[in-house]
């Protein structure tokens, strides 16, 4: 009987939930009537700021958990709002690519609780502020290398012929993704720029650097995805959905490439692109891959910028 719903409706057995280690009935929610679906990054709320702040004039061991684990609770309470409207799709959907859809955000929210929440504390407790909020590197907070920036958004053909001589694309693209690069041709790139800077070395992301840019997406961020759009826009056109850094452009438009491979040696791609499901765009999305050598029409590239040793 499904008492919790304010209804009494028996529901037939099945096997739509299978994480069964957060149970949302023992969870009391800070905003009951909260919409499921929020459409911005939520905020901290006072009683995780003031353990935040706590750890950072005193990082003991203590703090440390306290903060934790009260991240955690945060996280499970999602986690259980997500598992009741699963349920009530479960009830109520004519389909069951919808149920499968919330099955899936849910199955993962559970299977990376504990990376998630890592990633979220590494980008509480880094310290950086950023030097120069005018310039493209935005501070990579969370990320092992101290001293690493990311691009605020993916490399442009303009950017990208400066490199390259005898490249082209069509006219009034200069601000959109170049696209149909290889990663291999994405990190000749990169060594052309480190060639000219003594001072700071380039490359591209790791999956998880990638994913400490962006963030969590949005549900209902503003994305070119989903064919929303016929094709590929300038980085800026949806400049008003930012990732957890302040760049722009993580999610949809084109795949970004990043230097982590799966099982068999393929790279994996991040973000989604202007063809791709929402589903598919979001960052936690890690079973996208293309082979290194060949460039897609749909898979452009950002770059991470770290301080050479003798100038860190």
């Amino acid at each position: 009987m499904a008492h919790y719903f304010g209804v009494h409706q028996k529901v037939e057995l099945g096997e739509f939930i299978s994480p069964d280690d957060l149970v949302e009935s023992e969870l009391e929610f800070d905003k009951p009537g909260a919409p499921l679906v929020e459409k911005g990054r939520p905020k901290m709320d006072s009683k995780t700021h003031k353990l935040f702040v706590l750890y950072r004039k005193n990082p003991t061991e203590a703090n440390r958990q306290a903060l934790l684990d009260q991240m955690g609770v945060r996280y499970d309470k999602v986690v259980a709002r997500k598992k009741n409207k699963l349920r009530e799709l479960e009830r109520e959907a004519r389909t069951y690519s919808i149920v499968e859809h919330m099955q899936g955000i849910v199955d993962e929210m559970v299977e990376n609780r504990e990376t998630r929440i890592r990633q979220q504390f590494l980008r509480f407790i880094d310290p950086r502020r950023d030097d120069n909020p005018k310039d493209a590197w935005m501070v990579l907070r969370g990320a092992s290398d101290a001293t690493a920036y990311i691009g605020y958004a993916p490399v442009t053909n303009a950017e990208y012929a400066a490199f390259k001589p005898g490249f082209t694309y069509k006219s009034g693209q200069d601000n959109y993704p170049v696209v149909n690069i290889s990663l291999q041709d994405a990190q000749a790139y990169c060594q052309w720029l480190t060639a000219q800077d003594s001072k700071h070395i380039y490359r591209l992301p790791s999956e998880e650097e990638w994913i400490l840019g962006a963030g969590h997406m949005p549900k209902d961020v503003a994305m070119n995805a989903n064919h929303v759009e016929s094709g590929l826009t300038a980085v800026d056109a949806y400049k008003q959905s930012t990732g957890a850094c302040g760049g722009i452009d993580f999610w949809g438009n084109c795949w970004e490439w990043t230097t982590s491979t799966d099982v068999d040696g393929q790279y994996l791609v991040k973000g989604g692109s202007w063809d791709a499901k929402r589903d598919d765009c979001r960052s936690e999305k890690s079973d996208d891959v293309r082979s290194g050598n060949k460039g897609y029409a749909n898979v452009g590239f950002r770059v991470v910028r770290t301080d050479t040793p003798q100038s860190k």
